[in-house]
């Protein structure tokens, strides 16, 4: 059982750990990276260190344990931030937010109490043996129920995103979270079956090889649909990576012109190349297509046109789409509009809506972002 055990706890850690530090180090910096590395390693760090003290590799090992149970605690709020990120809330640091913190520093406390009350070689010289009712009940039933507070808040928060992002007609909407909201059903399982396990079987190898089980479920799955997202990864690395896990398409002998748009005249009708063209407006029954030098009608409606080339044109306002990869500059007037001002030298207003996704998919730097 100790050998599974410490193989089971190695394949999490060894998962969480490493996706951590491709987000750290490989990846676009911002704020909810950060949070998803610490999103995984404060589980790893946890499934380590009770391998090894189950293992019986340190002697003396009383700080790493209260450091445990520190950094722990510290995990739901880290899950409920990363949400509020995702659906678009800003965070603000005040005296409201560090309450979230308010049980790590709790246990703290607990922790020099029993340092204090020399009680912790009591609690040590049964932790291997059998769960001591001091360390149950001030430390790990607190932790089930902060848990799954917080996990089922958040659960609430991106369900009601999800349902606001399906009824939402704006195909430029922020997109579905449908793999944040399988995450968080997956860790509400896990402290469930954790709970039961220690319940069930209070001995500690019984309880860890659960645990150890039970946390290695859905990080492979997390670790899989970060890769598949094109906005944590940089353009380089996504591509990198995808390469490894999604099969190449077979090249055809002969290729056939995909991307072209059809333009009708009074006395002819052609088509021209989706690379040519800087940028839509809707004019009444019509779509006029602008390029370099002339303008075309067009039978095609906006939102066909979108659906159409979702990887060249980018809807910047409920009547306009741009060719992104025409767009020169962006500006910003006093008042706080932006316009994108185009290869001709158009400047083209960006609705107040629009103003974010336009931001995440032109890729625009944070320092930059933090300006606009």
């Amino acid at each position: 059982m100790k050998t599974w055990l410490l193989a089971l706890s190695a394949v999490a850690v060894i998962n969480m750990i490493g996706l951590s530090i491709v987000l750290i180090i490989k990846k676009i910096r911002s704020k909810k990276n950060w949070l998803i590395a610490a999103i995984l390693i404060l589980p790893a760090y946890s499934i380590f260190l009770a391998s090894i003290r189950y293992a019986g590799l340190f002697s003396n090992y009383s700080f790493l344990i209260a450091l445990d149970y520190i950094l722990i605690y510290l995990w739901p709020p880290v899950i409920l931030f990363y949400v509020r990120m995702m659906t678009g809330r800003k965070i603000s640091f005040r005296l409201k937010t560090f309450l979230h913190f308010l049980p790590s520093f709790l246990v703290l406390c607990f922790m020099l109490t029993l340092f204090l009350k020399t009680e912790w070689t009591y609690l040590l010289n049964h932790l291997q043996t059998k769960q001591g009712l001091l360390f149950t009940d001030f430390l790990e039933i607190p932790f089930v129920i902060q848990a799954l507070s917080y996990l089922f808040y958040c659960r609430k928060k991106v369900l009601n995103h999800n349902q606001s992002v399906k009824k939402s007609t704006d195909k430029i909407h922020p997109v579905s979270l449908r793999w944040l909201q399988t995450l968080i059903q997956g860790l509400i399982v896990i402290i469930l079956i954790v709970s039961v396990a220690a319940v069930f079987f209070p001995l500690v190898e019984y309880f860890l090889f659960f645990m150890s089980i039970a946390s290695i479920i859905p990080y492979f799955y997390l670790f899989f649909k970060l890769l598949s997202s094109e906005h944590l990864f940089s353009e380089k690395d996504h591509e990198f990576l995808k390469s490894f896990f999604v099969p190449q398409k077979k090249q055809l002998l002969f290729s056939f012109p995909e991307k072209k748009i059809q333009i009708k005249t009074a006395d002819t009708q052609f088509f021209i190349d989706i690379a040519s063209l800087l940028y839509i407006r809707s004019e009444e029954k019509y779509t006029r297509v602008y390029l370099a030098d002339r303008s075309y009608l067009s039978d095609y409606t906006l939102i066909e046109l979108e659906k159409k080339f979702p990887e060249d044109l980018l809807r910047i306002h409920r009547n306009s789409l741009v060719n992104i990869h025409h767009v020169k500059n962006i500006e910003k007037i006093p008042g706080g509009k932006l316009f994108l001002v185009m290869a001709d030298k158009e400047k083209l207003e960006v609705s107040r809506r629009m103003a974010e996704p336009v931001k995440v998919v032109l890729r625009i730097p944070t320092k930059k972002l933090a300006k606009f």
